[in-house]
């Protein structure tokens, strides 16, 4: 089976977008459609955006949007992790340890004593830029190629 634009569906990317809408968007994002026509933007107008957003904070991105994409709808729901240690003695530096790593959205989910440091195990959700387009412009994009989610 093919989009309108001749890719073909993948079974992947689908699993991938209704993964994003049930477990990732706030449940106001799904199907929210922009409320005045000042609002109201075209799917490729915002990832356009969005991908030039990336390459200007310096992330690595294909030169082919459509890999971007692709490469960003994966990457949803992923994780990285951060493993750090400290002197274990120094209760106020453990503190502005996890304070430091927090401003920077890491979470720590598991703390060990080895010997006389100890071992914070953080992790955060990968960055994405597509994370916060409302689902319907997602699943249409998936869904039928089409590019013009908000142009009826």
């Amino acid at each position: 089976m093919q989009t309108t634009n001749g890719r073909p569906l993948n079974q992947a990317s689908v699993t991938i977008v209704l993964t994003v809408a049930l477990l990732l968007l706030p449940p106001m994002t799904i199907g929210q459609e922009p409320s005045s026509e000042d609002e109201k933007i075209s799917t490729s107008d915002e990832i356009l955006r969005l991908y030039e957003k990336a390459k200007e904070a310096g992330e690595q991105v294909p030169k082919d949007v459509y890999e971007w994409v692709k490469q960003e709808l994966q990457s949803i729901g992923d994780w990285e992790y951060l493993v750090i240690e400290i002197d274990s003695a120094d209760a106020r530096g453990l503190e502005d340890s996890l304070n430091e790593q927090g401003a920077d959205r890491w979470e720590c989910i598991w703390v060990a004593a080895i010997g006389d440091k100890t071992r914070l195990i953080m992790k955060r959700p990968v960055k994405s830029y597509l994370k916060h387009m409302p689902l319907s412009q997602l699943l249409k994009l998936v869904l039928t190629g089409d590019s013009s989610a908000n142009e009826n």
